[in-house]
C-alpha cells in the first residue's frame, strides 16, 4: 500500500501515472487495474496523466501497444486493462484489481469505495493500492483514518511491512505566518522550483490579511487543519518519548494511585506516580476485556496483544473487564513493586464498589472528572512532559 499525502497533487499523480504504465508490464496477463474517487471526473485524473506520456513517448512503446478509449486503456501485449470507475455506495464489489488507485480520498463520504478495492484483492497474489489524497478541511474523513494508522506505522505502534508512506506535513503549525519551513514541509515542489515557493509565500501574504482565505490556504497549501487550536495534539509524540526510562526503581518510594475504571466492556487502567527530587515517574498498566482482544485490536487499529505480551496489557473478563482482577491487581501493588501507597485516586463512575474495598486498607480520594479538578494536573503533566521532567517505564500501550 502505497500513501501520498500533501498539496502538490499534480505531482503525485504524474508519479502514479508513470508507476501504472510500469505496472503493465510487471504485473501478470490479464491483470485488471481500476481507479476510484468521490467523483467519475477524479477517477479520470490519472488517466488523463498517463495518455499523455504515451502520445508524447511513442518511440519508447511499440506500434498499437497501448489501445487508448474513453472508458479504458487496454495494454495489448498482456491484455491488462486499467479502467477508471464512476463512484458509487454499492457498486465496486465484484471486482478483482491487481492495483487500485484511490484518488482524493479526503473527500470520500464514506470508506466504501477503498475497502471495495481491497476486499477485491483476496485473491490477489502481490496486493497493491495507491492512496492519494490532499488534507481537508476536517479530522473525521476517510483520508484522516488512513494517515492515521499510516503514521501508526511509522511511529512503530503497528508492525506492517507492507505499506509505504509519503506524508508531507509539517511539524510545527503555529508559525505558518512567518516560517518558510512550514511551506516546504508541506510542499516538496517549493524545494527544488523557486517559482512555487514564491507563489506560495504571496498566497501566505494574502491569508494573513484576508482571514476568509485562511482555511483553504492551510488546509490545501500547508497540510495544517484549520479548525482552531481544538484539533492540535496535547503534547508532541517526540517530546513524550524522550521521556521514555528502560525501567524504573520504585522500591522504598511513596506512590499515588490513579484509577479509571471506565465502563466494563471499555478499557480501564491503573497508573502508578512518584515524586523524587522534583522529578515524576510514572507508570500505567491497561485492562481490556479478553474476550473482546480481536475485536478492539481490529477496530482500533491497535495490537493489543502485542501489548499483553509485553506485560503493559491485561486481559480479564470475558466480554466485559473484571473488576476483581482490577481490584487485586492494586492491592499487590505495594509488594511487587516495594513502594507505599500514600493515596488512590478514583472517578466514582463504576468505581464505587472497588474503592469501598481499597478504602479498607488506603486512603482513597475521589476525582471528579470535570475541568475545574483535571485542569491543574493536566497543565503541570504538560509542563513536566516539556521540561523532561516527567518519566515513565518504556510502555508501547501508552
Amino acid at each position: 500500500m502505497l500513501f501520498l499525502n500533501g498539496e502538490n497533487k499534480v505531482l503525485y499523480d504524474l508519479i502514479v501515472a508513470v508507476l501504472l504504465i510500469l505496472l503493465f508490464y510487471l504485473e501478470p496477463a490479464y491483470s485488471r487495474f481500476f481507479s476510484v474517487a468521490p467523483d467519475g471526473a477524479l477517477a479520470r485524473e490519472i488517466k488523463e496523466a498517463i495518455v499523455p506520456i504515451i502520445n508524447t513517448n511513442l518511440e519508447v512503446f511499440e506500434e498499437n501497444e497501448f489501445k487508448i478509449l474513453r472508458d479504458y486503456i487496454l495494454h495489448n501485449p498482456t491484455k491488462t486493462k486499467y479502467t477508471p470507475l464512476n463512484y458509487s455506495t454499492s457498486r465496486m464489489d465484484g471486482k478483482e484489481p491487481s492495483v487500485f488507485i484511490a484518488d482524493e480520498v479526503g473527500a470520500l463520504p464514506t470508506p466504501y469505495a477503498v475497502e471495495a478495492m481491497r476486499s477485491g484483492q483476496l485473491l490477489v497474489k502481490n496486493k497493491l493500492g495507491f492512496i492519494i489524497s490532499t488534507k481537508y478541511p476536517t479530522t473525521e474523513n476517510t483520508f484522516e483514518d488512513e494517515v492515521k494508522t499510516a503514521k501508526e506505522i511509522l511511529d512503530g505502534l503497528i508492525e506492517d511491512e507492507k505499506t509505504f508512506a509519503l506524508l508531507y506535513e509539517p511539524d510545527n503549525t503555529k508559525d505558518w505566518m512567518k516560517d518558510d519551513e512550514i511551506l516546504m514541509d508541506g510542499n516538496p515542489l517549493a524545494l527544488e522550483i523557486e517559482v512555487v515557493f514564491e507563489d506560495l509565500k504571496d498566497k501566505r501574504k494574502k491569508a494573513i490579511h484576508r482571514e476568509s482565505l485562511r482555511e483553504n490556504f492551510l488546509t490545501k497549501h500547508c497540510n495544517i487543519i484549520y479548525q482552531g487550536q481544538g484539533t492540535e495534539s496535547f503534547v508532541p509524540l517526540e517530546l513524550v518519548r524522550k521521556c521514555k526510562e528502560e525501567k524504573i526503581d520504585w522500591s522504598g518510594k511513596n506512590a499515588y494511585l490513579g484509577v479509571d475504571l471506565s465502563m466494563t466492556n471499555d478499557n480501564c487502567a491503573v497508573a502508578m506516580s512518584v515524586e523524587e527530587n522534583g522529578e515524576i515517574y510514572s507508570d500505567v498498566i491497561a485492562f481490556i476485556p479478553e474476550g473482546r482482544i480481536d475485536e478492539k485490536s481490529e477496530a482500533e487499529k491497535v495490537d493489543y496483544r502485542r501489548f499483553i505480551a509485553a506485560m503493559k496489557c491485561i486481559a480479564c473478563g470475558d466480554m466485559t473487564v473484571d473488576y476483581k482482577v482490577i481490584e487485586d491487581f492494586v492491592f499487590a501493588i505495594e509488594e511487587k513493586h516495594g513502594v507505599t501507597i500514600v493515596s488512590i485516586g478514583y472517578d466514582r463512575y463504576n468505581a464505587l464498589s472497588s474503592a469501598q474495598k481499597w478504602d479498607d486498607k488506603y486512603t482513597t480520594v475521589q476525582v471528579r472528572q470535570h475541568s475545574d479538578t483535571l485542569h491543574p494536573p493536566t497543565k503541570l503533566l504538560y509542563e513536566f512532559i516539556l521540561n523532561g521532567t516527567w518519566h515513565y517505564e518504556d510502555n508501547l500501550a501508552l
